[in-house]
């Protein structure tokens, strides 16, 4: 996993929150609209004659805004071929399209002319400076309209004092921006200390799981990969098969070239295991001289082939601390998983007949019945 795809993970979990909470912010908008509305209606606050054009300009028109974008920001997010990334973009556009419709078109209620300063903070979701700046220079045009139409249709205040109100929004608007593009750059540096932790942590954990000589995978990840490929994992158009490889004669190997021969045999034979298992790489060192594989992406034939393969190109390989013509060799048990065994039962029907290939003469492959 790259930063680039750790990143897009943190996208995808923002934008699992951030989509509900747009709706929700719309059906809010329209129950507190319509209380209004009915209070107005009901008040005479604003006469009857009037209260058509009230409702259409100051309900109608801008919850059919907010469901407009609603609606483009849902369809565009089930789109797959949306990267995360924007898929943010146009979420954190619809916030900022939402916020906007409140400061203009409800600025006969002080607060909402604060509005769009809200938006400025959620482009450090994104940590993206170079929206931020485009927000705020909106947000800058979106304050002064609005409190243009305040000013001019339901300011209470002196002009000084709405001067003064007005140049405070300014104000706020400036400091959130300054505050949301110190929090862009900390999120930045936040997530990238996050991942690099992570990526820590991941390595740590599989350099836990390796057997250090091989770089196989140790007897601790057999028992946990069997377990999950059993019980948790994906169904497959092929079978799941178990093969067993036990080295002969092993102990006369350490004896005769001591145990930086014996390592050397190991080390060999781990490597050729990880070549024939290709992706998969369901490859562990069991204990001393025993090893398993494990393959899930061919059918049981084919695994056949790649193990006898295995066995033939290890048979024939020649050590050069050995005398030309002296070669190691093994002996393997294979066995396709059956419905119904437990992860024992799998291991002993393909040890059984590892032990057959022992005592038929060694340097064989037997299948288990």
């Amino acid at each position: 996993m790259d930063f680039t795809e750790y990143k897009n993970g943190y996208f995808n979990r923002w934008q699992k929150k951030l989509l509900p909470s747009c709706w929700a912010f719309f059906l809010t908008a329209v129950i507190i609209n319509f209380g209004i509305s009915l209070y107005f209606f009901i008040s005479g606050e604003i006469p009857h004659s009037s209260f058509s054009f009230y409702f259409i300009t100051e309900s109608v028109i801008p919850l059919s805004l907010h469901l407009i974008s609603l609606i483009y920001a849902t369809v565009f997010t089930k789109k797959q071929k949306a990267s995360p990334e924007n898929t943010m973009k146009i979420l954190v556009w619809l916030y900022f399209i939402q916020t906007n419709v409140v400061g203009i078109f409800y600025c006969r209620f002080l607060p909402a002319l604060f509005f769009p300063c809200t938006s400025l903070i959620l482009c450090a979701l994104l940590f993206d400076k170079k929206l931020l700046k485009i927000f705020f220079t909106l947000s800058l045009f979106s304050i002064a309209l609005s409190s243009f139409i305040w000013m001019l249709n339901f300011s209470q205040y002196t002009i000084v004092c709405s001067i003064v109100i007005i140049t405070m929004l300014y104000f706020l608007d400036v400091v959130v921006f300054i505050l949301a593009y110190n929090l862009c750059k900390l999120q930045r540096e936040l997530i990238f200390t996050i991942f690099k932790s992570y990526m820590k942590h991941k390595r740590l954990n599989r350099e836990l799981r390796l057997e250090p000589l091989t770089r196989l995978y140790n007897r601790t990840a057999y028992a946990s990969a069997v377990e999950k490929l059993i019980h948790g994992g994906k169904k497959s158009e092929f079978p799941l098969v178990q093969v067993i490889l036990d080295l002969d004669n092993f102990k006369e190997i350490n004896d005769t070239y001591g145990h930086s021969g014996g390592d050397a045999v190991l080390i060999t034979l781990g490597e050729m295991i990880s070549s024939c298992l290709g992706k998969a790489k369901l490859g562990f060192r069991y204990g001393g001289d025993e090893f398993v594989m494990i393959f899930n992406d061919r059918p049981f034939d084919e695994a056949v082939a790649a193990v006898e393969k295995l066995r033939n190109d290890f048979s024939s390989f020649q050590f050069d601390f050995m005398k030309e013509g002296k070669f190691c060799t093994m002996s393997l048990g294979i066995a396709s998983y059956q419905p119904g065994w437990n992860s024992k039962q799998w291991f002993q029907a393909a040890d059984a007949a590892a032990y057959i290939a022992k005592t038929k003469g060694k340097n064989r492959l037997e299948i288990a019945k």
